[in-house]
Parts: C-alpha cells; sequence; structure tokens
C-alpha cells in the first residue's frame, strides 16, 4: 500500500470516528417502515440522512419484500462493501458490512423474486483469494441460517471478459443486467435472461432504442417488465454525467424512445442505480449532487469542515428516494 492510499485511508479513518462520535450519537433511533421517514412525493428527498446517507459514497439499495431488510453499499478506499441493516422490534440496527463482503469491491445487490439468493458484482477473483480480477462478474450467495453462504459465480454464458454490472429481476424471474461484453451497440448495453432450473439462458441484448451506441448502464426493470429505467452516458439531452432514462413497453413488446426523466430526478453529477421499493410506492436511486456551496465567502472553521465531510449532500453519493407518481407523469 502507498503512502498516498495510507493517507487517504487514514483521513477516511479519522472522518469516520470523528462522525460517529459526534454526529451520530445525537441521532434518534431508526424505527418503524421505511426509517420512520417523512415520505417522499414528487421531489426526491435524501434517504435517511446521517443514518443510511451520510458524508461517505453511498450507491444502491434494496428492501426486502416484508421491508424489514435493507441492503446498500458504501464505496471508497480500501474497498467497497456491501452494508447490511435489519429491523428488530421496530427498531433499525446499526448499519454493518454483511458477512460475505469487506475484503473485495463488492456492489450492486439485488434479491431474487423469492429472496432465497442475493445477486451481487465483484471483483474478487474466483478462487476467493489472491489479488481482484480487472472485470466485474455477477455472482450470488444463498440464504443460510447464519446469514449467506460463500459466494457463487454464475457461469462464463452469463460474465463475460467484459464488466458486468446491475443485475435486476422482474417478478418473472427474468434478469436484467449491464454489460461491455463483446458484439453490443456501444460502450455497455443492457441485456436479459431467463431462468432455466437453477439457472439462466444465455443473455440476450435488448436492443434499440433502449441501447444504442451510448453508454447504458445501471437499470431499473417494472415487476411487470412494462417499463425500463437506465443510466445513460453520453446523450445531448443529459444534464451532465450519467442520467436517467424512462423506456416504456407497449403491447407489442417493443419499446419506446428513451425519455429523460428530467431536472427533479437528474443534475449535473452522476444519477444512477435505480431500484422500485417492493410495495411499487417508491423510486429509489443514487445521486452526487450537491447540497452544499462549492465555496464561501468566509474562512471556514476545522469544525465546518468536519460538518461538511461528514454531512450528506457533499458532493459524495447519497441515496434518494421519490414517489413513483413521477413514473406516471412521464408515461
Amino acid at each position: 500500500m502507498n503512502k498516498y492510499i495510507i493517507t487517504v485511508f487514514l483521513l477516511f479513518l479519522i472522518l469516520f470516528l470523528n462522525y460517529s462520535c459526534v454526529e451520530r450519537a445525537g441521532n434518534p433511533e431508526m424505527t418503524g417502515d421505511y426509517f420512520g421517514l417523512a415520505k417522499p412525493l414528487t421531489e426526491p428527498r435524501i434517504f435517511a440522512p446521517k443514518f443510511i446517507s451520510t458524508g461517505f459514497s453511498e450507491f444502491s439499495s434494496v428492501f426486502s419484500k416484508a421491508g424489514d431488510e435493507f441492503y446498500y453499499c458504501i464505496s471508497g478506499i480500501p474497498f467497497t462493501a456491501i452494508m447490511y441493516t435489519k429491523m428488530v422490534n421496530n427498531t433499525w440496527s446499526e448499519p454493518a458490512i454483511i458477512n460475505f463482503s469487506g475484503k473485495y469491491w463488492d456492489g450492486d445487490m439485488i434479491l431474487s423474486p423469492d429472496e432465497d439468493r442475493l445477486y451481487f458484482c465483484s471483483f474478487r477473483p474466483v478462487s476467493g483469494q489472491g489479488e481482484p480480477e480487472n472485470n466485474a462478474d455477477i455472482w450470488y450467495v444463498r440464504k443460510s441460517g447464519n446469514g449467506w453462504s460463500d459466494p457463487v459465480r454464475l457461469g462464463n454464458h452469463i460474465n463475460s471478459t467484459g464488466n458486468e454490472f446491475y443485475p435486476i429481476f422482474a417478478d418473472n424471474g427474468n434478469m436484467y443486467f449491464s454489460s461491455s461484453r463483446q458484439g453490443g451497440l456501444g460502450a455497455s448495453d443492457i441485456y436479459y435472461c431467463i431462468p432455466e432450473g437453477s439457472d439462466f439462458s444465455n443473455p440476450v441484448n435488448l436492443g434499440a432504442p433502449v441501447n444504442s451506441e451510448n453508454f447504458e448502464g445501471d437499470l431499473c426493470i417494472a415487476p411487470d417488465e412494462s417499463f425500463i429505467i437506465v443510466t445513460v452516458y453520453g446523450r445531448p439531452d443529459s444534464h451532465g454525467s450519467g442520467d436517467l432514462y424512462i423506456s416504456f413497453r407497449d403491447d407489442t413488446g417493443g419499446w419506446s424512445e428513451l425519455k429523460n426523466m428530467g431536472e427533479k430526478i437528474n443534475s449535473n453529477r452522476n444519477e444512477h442505480c435505480p431500484v422500485l421499493s417492493p410495495d411499487g410506492k417508491y423510486f429509489f436511486y443514487s445521486s452526487g449532487r450537491l447540497h452544499f456551496k462549492n465555496y464561501s465567502n468566509t474562512r471556514l472553521k476545522y469544525n465546518d469542515l468536519v460538518k461538511i465531510k461528514t454531512s450528506p449532500g457533499n458532493g459524495m453519493e447519497d441515496i434518494y428516494w421519490v414517489s413513483t407518481k413521477i413514473v406516471e407523469e412521464l408515461r
């Protein structure tokens, strides 16, 4: 580990300890459905500020169907890890790294429709030992009495020499994901495959107009496959970086042209990791939009800097949520 990484890691650790002791200590317990938060309507809100969304970089999220388990990711040095919190006696537990994560880059997790498996993406080596791979694959763990089993990598008919990211399921078990494999329409495309026993069929490129010469990445598929939300980079109508776009399926099974989800959802920062709540009422995504000024009229003090660094909305990624009514407004 070189001196730069050590310095950054120590700074990260110092800020985390400061945050834990100062900021988190004064927070009330998180209780009830959706952490007891006031429900958003048409304006996106940061989800569970200072508990889930913090001064660090959080992305990707999913609730269990019962709404009593929540998974999300924290990225950065020294690794990106999958986090987990559970509601016990109506109170949410302190977030912790899930039992199989914490060594390699792990992210983009999703529960299977029966919730017996948790799928995720990782740069971990196939052997489970040694240096990480140079491309991401899709893995899964099985539910066990003590948490989750050891990770299992999906086969080479799903994983390729490119990156596979962000698997997500429709109610019928069809799995959608993004891949930079050869033969696509652009640098990264959306693919889908259907369940075949305990495995999946060979992936099929979703094709135009969802896929294009641009970069299509993280996606959300409606439970009935009636619409798809995709992060796209490089389109001329983008607000900046990656934007979320939506396409609706017609009666013939075709997809409409992608439509930018607008300035309420998108910003000049990156928006990605779209997912629906199990009850279909809320739409979650990740954004690095800035809530603080990127300059100050007065000279900041140390405590001011620490407060910004340890607060959501500081330009690192946070998890946002909004009513799914916004989807119907775009239909």
